[in-house]
């Protein structure tokens, strides 16, 4: 099934969209995730051919990962909603990450908590 990789990389290298950096980090995750479904036994050979069901099952496994942070879930979703939009069928990707049960970022403050305390009460 290495069709279904060469595919998405022939579609990004025809498309490069964004900086190079960006561009380089969707084609790295978009091969990623293609093998994953190949691996995982669905027989499609062409990007084109994807359908909700792989893009639920990328999901699932993504959010099984302990090693995976939801900043790189939303992100991976983010290529895959791209790349949707290039094969001509956005709609297989649903618009809204809870949809999919993502959950929100969690964002680290820099300031301690105490050092905030005590700019606020000068």
């Amino acid at each position: 099934m290495r069709d279904l990789v060469y595919s998405v990389s022939v579609l990004c290298k025809h498309n490069k969209d964004g900086s190079f950096g960006t561009a380089a980090e969707r084609h790295k995750s978009l091969k990623s995730a293609m093998q994953a479904i190949s691996d995982a036994g669905y027989g499609i050979r062409d990007v084109k051919q994807l359908k909700g069901k792989h893009i639920r099952f990328l999901v699932e496994k993504w959010k099984s990962d302990p090693n995976l942070s939801i900043g790189t879930i939303k992100n991976r979703m983010s290529h895959l909603r791209w790349l949707a939009e290039r094969i001509g069928n956005p709609r297989i990707v649903e618009r809204s990450n809870s949809s999919y049960a993502i959950k929100n970022r969690k964002y680290v403050d820099n300031i301690p908590i105490k050092l905030k305390t005590s700019l606020w009460s000068v």
